[in-house]
């Protein structure tokens, strides 16, 4: 069976970028006419092939809507994806699902199999923080994007104001009265810098030393996390994880060094995830309203469907800090 040939293909026998074979083999895509007539002769010797019945349908505001979901092993993103679903069947819409992960092609592969199914708009929960991508997609496709701010690029995001947020949670636990206080740091993922900054921020308006942990948003990020803190002589009072997954895998990883939480070592985490509230978790955290979430991303993408170049537009979610067992004072002495 031949291989299905892509823009991303393309680009690479052209020699050009991604983003400038979207622009040559667009419509609407500001390109130079020499460019333009060389990458359709490189797509036609390739045999690449517009599929003109999808570009039809979503003309006419096809039914279907792609949702790519960024981390499937993160319960947060696949709950995510349950309530968007929920939303778009609301609205008489079909979600049409590609996952991210291991083992996923590129993501510019995985939008232009959903372009050949005919979506009309694709939801992007938190793939991998990519402007260059994410330009591409938006000449493509209307798109919104979840987890991240892009104020330069031709879509509509949903993120959350995660230095503030994050701030309020690092001064809870200063008020408790930690002073050695953790951060194992989310790597790259989206948010991560925000929340890396507003624990910094909190932790210095306070006259602390930030104690920071390169990390990720796995569970074996907080195991490795904890290893690498402990590793340093010092045993930290509390720990924020920059999401559940990692405060979990932080969790267990400090029972089995005999630390007790809370009475060792507070664990904080981000997005309180389904089972976070389970009697054996009792994880504090903060809670994102995934039912808002999901509501204003579908109706992002149906305004971004009727204007698909309304510039960018970035819409703001909130998070609440919650509080459970996971958390307590610095023990006395």
């Amino acid at each position: 069976m031949n291989k299905r040939i892509t823009i991303v293909d393309i680009a690479r026998e052209a020699g050009v970028s991604v983003a400038q074979v979207a622009r040559a083999l667009s419509e609407r895509g500001a390109v130079k006419p020499s460019t333009r007539d060389h990458v359709r002769s490189v797509a036609d010797r390739l045999g690449y092939r517009v599929n003109h019945a999808a570009r039809q349908l979503a003309s006419k505001h096809s039914r279907d809507i792609g949702v790519v979901i960024g981390e499937p092993l993160n319960p947060f993103h696949m709950v995510m994806a349950g309530a968007i679903n929920a939303r778009l069947s609301e609205r008489d819409l079909i979600s049409v699902v590609s996952l991210r992960g291991a083992g996923a092609p590129p993501l510019l592969d995985q939008i232009e199999h959903l372009l050949t199914i005919g979506v009309a708009g694709v939801i992007l929960i938190s793939t991998e923080p990519d402007a260059a991508a994410l330009e591409t997609i938006a000449q493509r496709v209307p798109t919104v994007y979840f987890g991240q701010e892009y104020a330069d690029i031709n879509i509509t995001t949903l993120s959350l104001n995660d230095d503030e947020i994050v701030g309020a949670g690092i001064r809870h636990l200063i008020a408790l009265g930690h002073r050695r206080i953790a951060h194992i740091e989310g790597g790259d993922s989206p948010g991560a810098e925000g929340r890396r900054r507003g624990y910094a921020q909190a932790m210095l308006a306070a006259g602390l030393q930030p104690w920071s942990i390169p990390g990720g948003h796995e569970l074996d990020d907080g195991r490795i996390g904890v290893d690498n803190l402990l590793e340093t002589g010092d045993v930290p009072t509390a720990i924020f994880a920059d999401n559940d997954l990692s405060a979990i895998g932080a969790i267990n990883r400090l029972f089995g060094k005999g630390l007790r939480v809370p009475e060792d070592v507070s664990v904080l985490g981000f997005d309180d995830m389904p089972y976070a509230a389970s009697e054996t978790m009792s994880l504090s955290t903060f809670r994102q309203d995934i039912t808002s979430h999901a509501s204003a991303l579908v109706a992002a993408v149906e305004k971004r469907i009727k204007r698909p170049n309304a510039g960018p537009i970035a819409l703001k979610g909130t998070a609440t800090l919650v509080l459970r067992r996971s958390i307590t004072h610095v023990k006395a002495g």
